[in-house]
């Protein structure tokens, strides 16, 4: 692991997003990032590495690797990954009702904890970097994507269902508590929203 050192990634193809064409592909690039800010990008390894300082730094060597910016996932329920793969073969309809919905009935805070985590470590494995996601106990999904590292657009519902279909009021205390838990954890890569 870093330890928390600045890090080189050398010789790599690096894409970068760019506005008028879509991406840039620079071959032989190099690429520092001290803390949690890319310091120089380019194919100077000189000025990459007078960018890291003085100190001990970690270096990766690229030789034929792509380095890209992270993918956001921008709609998830990712504690969902808990029920991948139950009843595949039925409809919509079938699946939420007979399968999908008697499950989540019985989801406990800790298990949409360890499935948002599960969830989280998956997209971070495969590039994702940032996602969306709306669940029930939306603290337990914060609570992961603190622990994770991601960031993360948390959704709340704010709102309690009636009695009658259709029927529900707004918890406004709920909602600025979530949204006070959310800009004050996770230095920042926690947003709320509705």
């Amino acid at each position: 692991m870093d330890n928390g050192l600045p890090i080189l990634f050398r010789s790599y193809t690096v894409v970068t997003p760019d506005e008028a064409s879509g991406a840039t592909v620079t071959e032989e690039a190099h690429v520092a990032v001290v803390g949690d800010r890319i310091g120089y990008a380019g194919t100077d390894l000189a000025l990459a590495k007078q960018s890291l300082g003085a100190g001990p730094h970690v270096e990766y060597t690229g030789n034929g690797k792509l380095l890209l910016p992270a993918f956001a996932n921008a709609h998830g329920h990712t504690a969902m990954v808990l029920m991948r793969n139950a009843a595949d073969d039925l409809n919509l309809h079938d699946w939420l009702f007979q399968v999908i919905f008697p499950m989540q009935a019985r989801l406990r805070r800790q298990d949409v904890y360890n499935g948002s985590l599960l969830g989280i470590i998956q997209m971070i494995r495969t590039g994702t970097g940032a996602c969306a996601d709306m669940y029930y106990h939306s603290d337990a999904t914060l609570e992961a994507a603190v622990t994770a590292g991601i960031r993360m657009n948390l959704c709340c519902e704010g709102k309690e269902s009636g009695p009658d279909p259709g029927s529900a009021r707004v918890l406004p205390d709920a909602l600025s508590d979530f949204v006070r838990l959310c800009e004050s954890t996770g230095k920042g890569r926690i947003r709320p929203s509705l």
